[in-house]
């Protein structure tokens, strides 16, 4: 209910995951760990494909971070896409084909605990 809305694209958000804690139940095997705390995005498909690229921020080595993307209502997602990286200022790309109309979810999420230490930055692109 808190996701920030992708639109008007290219999108590019700058943040953190100060607060976060893990808050679902996902298939982890397909689409990372459900463990995870992070920060959500959420932006309706138009049919065409979308490139998400993440970027973490800092100095810090100690942690693992991700980029899952998600189709559906928030109690039956299905994972489409995710790719992992570690440390900081890991570059992680996923692509998604979207239908149109369709609801997406982005998550970004990281293992270390406090999430405060680690900022990053999405850009996000649709593809004609």
């Amino acid at each position: 209910s808190n996701a920030v809305i992708l639109a008007g694209f290219p999108f590019t958000h700058t943040g953190d995951l100060k607060g976060a804690t893990p808050d679902f139940n996902t298939d982890t095997v397909k689409c990372g760990d459900n463990n995870l705390g992070g920060a959500w995005f959420t932006f309706v498909g138009t049919g065409n494909g979308f490139s998400f690229e993440l970027i973490t921020v800092g100095t810090d080595s100690n942690f693992r971070s991700e980029i899952s993307i998600f189709q559906g209502p928030c109690n039956t997602f299905e994972c489409i896409n995710n790719s992992g990286g570690s440390g900081a200022n890991a570059v992680m790309n996923v692509n998604a084909t979207t239908l149109a109309g369709a609801q997406y979810h982005v998550l970004i999420s990281a293992t270390q605990n406090p999430y405060e230490e680690i900022s990053y930055r999405l850009t996000v692109q649709e593809l004609a």
